[in-house]
């Protein structure tokens, strides 16, 4: 259906209604307003309109950056030759030139065909042309002052030449360009007091008055005695001294040695007025600062420090060291040292004594003494120390070195403040009847043997030393389903034993005391029932057997040394109505 168009003028409302329009128009006038109060379902979407004319264009963007620059361009190529220059004067030739450059200044361009070039003359300069030969000359004036050699040679040798002063000649010699000086010979006046030196060449004969026969003197007028023989100067003489010459060898009552010659680095010694000896076997060496005594007698060289001075003091051997600057701890101070050799005649050292600083403190200098010997491989080690302490009045000695090592002492070693085993403090020893409670007291075996009997009684329970008890107690029966009984129908008569059931096993285990070995067992009775003895291990079923016998009677058993794990297990074979009364178990110490 056509579509429905409606025009409003002055109605203030229309109704429209539409059943199958596909579009509704109004036209309303400009105040008119148009209400939709109803609508109705939306229509179907209309067809696309047309496209409405292109806008305008927007404003232009600003502008992007440079972009880099090109390659080169290759060369173009040559220009064409440029065109004839003007005729000359004679109309034919062009001009000789059009423009003169210098470096630096104007250039100068031809005005004008026969344009004229002048020259202009500076300063020190001369310009001169030549018409004839086409040629122009320019030269520099002379205006240098400076001399040449030959100039100033010419000079000064002019101001030498012919002039002479007081012995003193000069001559030039062009030739060579020198001067040579000359010097007349100089006289001395000798009767002046001034000082100045006097050449042989210089001295001229002196001829003078003089008295004497100095001339011709052959011998002094009056002869002299040295050391009482008169010497004139015709002669030699001979000075005896002591009935020797002075080319000999001057005697000790002289002043002298006696001796012509003496042993390299041997010391001397005097002899009374005989010639002084010089010692071979005592000699210095100063190049190795060794002084060495050598003797080639059994029990020799031996050296002496004897006192005869009435004092309490003794004599010294004293080492002095002075580095001559502060020592330092541990600064070896001096050794003495026995060397010999071994079986290979190698020099060996075999034992020697040091003494160090072990503290240098102003006011805390301590000591270290050691003494050493050759440990079974030529190694030097300290057997010996005595080292200062961190007290006053303390010092610390080590002996021995190596766990290993042994140190006897024959007599008695006494120690006042204790000894320490093992880093443990031991401070005294318990004899027989002394016992105390400390870690810091060992016991004599007596001593033991006082205590466990103080403790525990002569024959007691793990008590004695050499017997344990085996108490009623301490028996156990067999699996026969009955205990171990006391039979006491006797008590009222003070009469006690222990009897098995039946006849059933008795049984009883002694551990063995560490440090001890069971020797024998005794089992106690009225009857001779077996016994026997067996080791068991606390960690077994497995026993040894030991030794058999009979109650009653001492069983010397094989010895059972005590262990961590082992103990004694007995057997009594018990008949019924037989007594066991108790027993024993004889140990010893190992």
């Amino acid at each position: 259906m056509a579509d429905v168009s409606v025009t409003i003028t002055d109605s203030t409302s229309v109704d429209v209604t539409t059943s199958a329009a596909s579009s509704v128009n109004l036209t309303t006038s400009a105040s008119s307003s148009v209400s939709v109060t109803e609508k109705g379902p939306k229509g179907d979407t209309g067809a696309t309109g047309a496209t409405g004319a292109t806008g305008a264009t927007g404003a232009t963007g600003p502008q992007g950056p440079t972009g880099s620059t090109g390659p080169t361009g290759s060369t173009g190529p040559q220009g064409a030759t440029g065109p004839q220059g003007p005729a000359g004067s004679d109309g034919t030739s062009p001009n000789a030139f059009t423009t003169l450059a210098v470096s630096g200044q104007d250039n100068v361009v031809a005005d004008a065909a026969d344009d004229t070039l002048t020259l202009a003359a500076g300063s020190n300069v001369t310009i001169t042309t030549n018409a004839t030969s086409d040629t122009v000359t320019i030269a520099s004036a002379d205006t240098n002052t400076q001399l040449s050699t030959e100039a100033v040679q010419d000079i000064v040798g002019g101001m030498f030449t012919g002039n002479t002063e007081t012995r003193i000649s000069a001559t030039y010699q062009d030739a060579d360009g020198t001067i040579d000086l000359e010097v007349d010979a100089i006289p001395v006046d000798l009767t002046s007091d001034g000082a100045g030196t006097i050449h042989a060449n210089n001295v001229p004969t002196l001829n003078q008055s003089t008295t004497g026969n100095a001339a011709t003197a052959t011998a002094l007028a009056t002869a002299r005695a040295i050391n009482g023989v008169n010497f004139d100067g015709t002669a030699p003489i001979t000075v005896t001294a002591a009935g020797s010459t002075l080319s000999d060898t001057v005697t000790v009552a002289k002043g002298g040695t006696g001796a012509t010659s003496l042993t390299t680095n041997a010391l001397l010694t005097g002899n009374g007025t005989s010639a002084v000896q010089a010692e071979s076997d005592l000699t210095y060496d100063a190049a190795t600062d060794t002084l060495q005594l050598t003797s080639s007698s059994g029990g020799f060289p031996r050296i002496e420090l004897k006192s005869e001075a009435n004092v309490t003091g003794g004599q010294r051997f004293v080492f002095i060291k002075d580095r001559g600057a502060a020592p330092a701890d541990g600064d070896t101070l001096g050794v003495v040292r026995w060397e010999g050799e071994d079986s290979g005649q190698n020099a060996t050292a075999y034992a020697q004594i040091f003494g160090k600083i072990a503290e240098t403190t102003d006011g805390q200098e301590g000591g270290h003494l050691g003494l050493q010997v050759a440990s079974h491989d030529g190694e030097m080690t300290i057997g010996l120390e005595l080292v200062d302490g961190d007290a006053e009045d303390e010092i610390d000695v080590n002996i021995g070195s190596g766990a290993a090592s042994i140190t006897t002492v024959a007599g008695i070693l006494k120690a006042t403040s204790g000894i320490s085993v093992g880093n443990h403090l031991v401070n005294d020893l318990d004899l027989a009847g002394e016992f105390v409670d400390s870690d810091n007291h060992l016991m004599t075996s007596a001593a033991i043997d006082d205590r466990i009997a103080a403790v525990a009684g002569a024959d007691g329970w793990h008590g004695s030393t050499s017997r344990i008890k085996i108490l009623p107690r301490d028996f156990i029966p067999s699996d026969g389903g009955r205990p171990a009984m006391i039979d006491d129908t006797g008590v009222a008569s003070e009469e006690l034993f222990v009897e098995s059931f039946s006849s059933n096993l008795l049984y009883v285990s002694i551990p063995i005391p560490t440090g001890f070995k069971a020797t024998h067992v005794k089992i106690n009775g009225s009857a001779t029932d077996a016994v026997e003895c067996w080791e068991f291990q606390i960690d077994s079923k497995t026993g040894v057997s030991k030794g058999t016998g009979n109650v009653g009677t001492e069983i010397n058993i094989t010895d059972v040394t005590s262990s961590s794990t082992n103990y004694l297990l007995l057997q009594v074979a018990n008949a019924s109505g037989n007594e066991i009364h108790g027993g024993y178990v004889t140990i010893a110490a190992v």
